[in-house]
């Protein structure tokens, strides 16, 4: 198979999914889309969505071409699996290739238009969907989305659910006081002191919601930002100390995944405060937490509907419906009672290795897109 995948002008991270090198876990969608197919024989190029040119050797792709040249890049694959926006172009493009094939996995993050929270989001999901109708396949990354889909498709289009899993042995590596920046060994050791929660990530956190908690509860929370804005943080920062809140409210930003780690080794629950209504927003950080040995206490959504079709077991999750702080503090603090059981942890790594492991989840992904192009 010849497959077209989008980049954003990060070939090695690309390519270190063929090769790790254990500083850092191989990442979930460049191994599920790249390293997975190259493991199997397929071939692979790609289209630059950044603005900088690649430069420097090019493997693991055969050719990388810029989004201006999409159409010419599809008539020399005998696949594309394009995300959103970009693969709706595509499928709008492959009409104009002679003779006219479906040549297009449209894959999404959403499906359902009536839980979009934004005009700019329905429209988005309004072009998929039409799209959709006439992709070779399309890709979601849930049951509930995939069931919405095949109902929206009728069955013309096969719908593919792709579980996107994380290098989980890279978490059940032993962490240690190295992998601490000097810098941040003083405010680690304090925070060592005593239990407390994480919650890492970007995308949709509640963050209101989690200065709420912590102000109301004996809570200690370390709050990790990996694609810091700023005046954000800023923000953040500013809140927590005019809350008075600086002991029991930790922020990192940007920091290595050896030391992301350690936090999270060394926690006693994830807490999941992420809107996950209309996308499985916080899917990932959920996986490295599980994968980490916590238990993890979320707010209701496609992330925890899905880890309950999968059959984690509620003994590690907890799903509190949205906006419900007195709730995500009862469970969490339920957790935090219990720190680091030894029941608990083995629960939790032993289902994030059998259900959330990436070499399982890429593998019947590329299975999958095989039958379909075959």
């Amino acid at each position: 198979m010849r497959l077209l995948v989008a980049i954003n002008n990060n070939i090695p991270e690309w390519r270190s999914t063929t090769a790790p090198s254990g500083e850092m876990p191989r990442l979930p969608l460049p191994y599920a889309f790249g390293g997975a197919f190259l493991k199997r024989g397929h071939q692979l190029s790609a289209i630059n969505v950044s603005d900088t040119v690649p430069s420097g050797e090019l493997y693991p792709f055969s050719s990388v071409h810029p989004v201006r040249n999409l159409t010419s890049a599809l008539k020399g694959v005998d696949v594309a699996a394009l995300w959103g926006g970009l693969g709706v172009s595509a499928i709008l493009r492959q009409g104009m290739i002679t003779p006219m094939q479906r040549r297009v996995v449209l894959c999404s993050y959403v499906w359902a238009l009536n839980s979009l929270p934004t005009m700019k989001g329905k429209q988005l999901g309004l072009a998929t969907q039409l799209a959709g109708q006439f992709a070779k396949a399309v890709v979601v990354m849930t049951e509930e989305q995939a069931d919405l889909a095949r109902r929206s498709l009728f069955l013309r289009v096969p719908v593919i659910k792709f579980r996107c899993g994380i290098d989980t042995a890279y978490y059940r590596i032993p962490s240690s006081i190295c992998d601490v920046p000097e810098t941040h060994r003083k405010q680690v050791g304090l925070l060592l002191t005593k239990p407390y929660v994480i919650m890492p990530g970007d995308e949709l956190r509640c963050d209101n919601d989690v200065l709420e908690l912590v102000q109301h509860s004996d809570i200690r929370l370390v709050r990790i930002s990996q694609y810091a804005n700023s005046d954000k943080q800023n923000r953040l920062r500013a809140e927590v100390k005019r809350r008075g809140i600086q002991d029991r409210f930790f922020v990192f930003e940007k920091i290595s995944y050896a030391f992301m780690r350690f936090l999270l080794q060394n926690a006693s629950a994830y807490a999941g405060l992420v809107d996950s209504s209309w996308q499985p927003a916080g899917w990932t950080v959920v996986c490295e937490a599980l994968s980490s040995g916590l238990p993890v206490v979320v707010y209701d959504g496609l992330v925890t509907r899905e880890l309950a079709w999968t059959g984690v077991d509620p003994s590690i999750c907890r799903s509190v419906p949205m906006g419900n702080i007195p709730a995500f503090q009862d469970a969490l603090q339920y957790f935090v009672s219990q720190s680091r059981r030894e029941d608990n942890l083995e629960k939790a790594r032993s289902f994030s290795q059998d259900f959330l492991d990436f070499k399982q989840t890429a593998d019947d992904f590329v299975v999958a897109m095989e039958k379909v192009v075959d």
